[in-house]
This record gives C-alpha cells, structure tokens and sequence, in this order.
C-alpha cells in the first residue's frame, strides 16, 4: 500500500491543505459578562419578551423583516415550534423524508 492510498490519519497525505484562518469573531469579556448575565436571571428560555431574549428576538424580526421571531435552543425545539404553527394535531399524518 503507497502512501498516497493511506489516510493521513495513517500516514497518507494530508486532507485539508489550504492553512487554517480563524475567522470567526473572537468572544470577548463583554459577551461573557452578558451570557453570565442572562443565565443569573433565569432568562434561558422562552420568556416573556423583555431581557436580552426578547431583544434578540425583536432585533432578528426587524433584519428579516418579519413581524416576530422566537429564539430556539436547538433544531429539535425549532421543528416542534414549526409544526405546532402549522397546526398539526393529534392524528394527523406528517410525512417526512427517511433521513429525518
């Protein structure tokens, strides 16, 4: 087996070659005090519009232009929230693709 038919786990060549650039935005001392902030508060799920929830959520509406918008902590909460507004009940049949 030639080093090229290796993964570079194994000694192969590497997989990614272009040099990594950290691009996302560094977490500063301020975002840190505000997360601290928010969870002393309690203010770590759906609330009642006011606090740095309700905040994001009036600021996010406002970029989309929609007229509300309802932070989620993960995909899960957002599909449940997705299809109790589309008013699906007991009984009613939700078709899916496999993967999901």
């Amino acid at each position: 087996m030639s080093k090229r038919d290796r993964l570079a786990l194994e000694g192969g060549p590497p997989a990614i070659t272009v040099p990594y650039v950290d691009h996302y935005p560094q977490i500063t001392e301020e975002e840190i005090a505000a997360v601290m902030d928010t969870l002393r508060k309690g203010q770590i799920s759906i609330g009642d519009g006011t606090g740095i929830i309700g905040e994001l959520e009036r600021n996010f509406a406002a970029m989309v232009g929609t007229r509300y918008a309802l932070a989620q902590c993960n995909g899960t909460s957002c599909l449940h929230s997705a299809v109790f507004a589309a008013g699906v009940g007991f009984g009613d049949e939700v078709i899916v693709p496999s993967y999901t």
